[in-house]
């Protein structure tokens, strides 16, 4: 089957490999290996808590205090009023305008909850401490 070239007859190669695997019982009843459910959890469970905790290290306050506005405003506020935020200030930077076209409301109403979400943000005190902090440590 081998010679000093290479596989001469790769079919014949085939079978014959495919005919040991088959007397070896190497052959599950899938035809795709897989390694199976606790490997997944156990690697779920190792990976996370190092993956947050590097991601963590390597946030500016800029960062932290982008992700805590999110997780506010994702506490306080409607999932469609926090998607309203999300592409006006962050994702797509959309006008409210087009926004509101997508949504099927006035644009007023839109223009109106995304404006009482800025406010309740300039109005939480963690994050004007948050914005304190960066600024201080901008100018030093």
């Amino acid at each position: 089957m081998f010679s000093s070239v290479g596989i001469e007859d790769p079919e014949s190669y085939f079978f014959g490999c495919y005919r040991r695997i088959l007397q070896s019982g190497a052959r599950d009843e899938s035809r795709y290996d897989s390694p199976g459910d606790e490997y997944f959890a156990r690697l779920g469970e190792t990976d996370c808590a190092e993956e947050t905790e590097e991601r963590e290290e390597m946030l500016t306050g800029c960062d932290r205090l982008v992700r805590d506005i999110q997780k506010f405003l994702r506490r306080h506020f409607s999932y469609e009023d926090y998607r309203i935020f999300m592409l006006r200030f962050y994702e797509t930077g959309s006008s409210f305008r087009t926004i509101a076209r997508h949504m099927g409301e006035k644009t007023s109403v839109v223009t109106r909850r995304a404006q009482a979400m800025m406010e309740s943000i300039r109005a939480n005190r963690k994050f004007i401490a948050q914005r304190r902090l960066i600024m201080a440590g901008e100018a030093a």
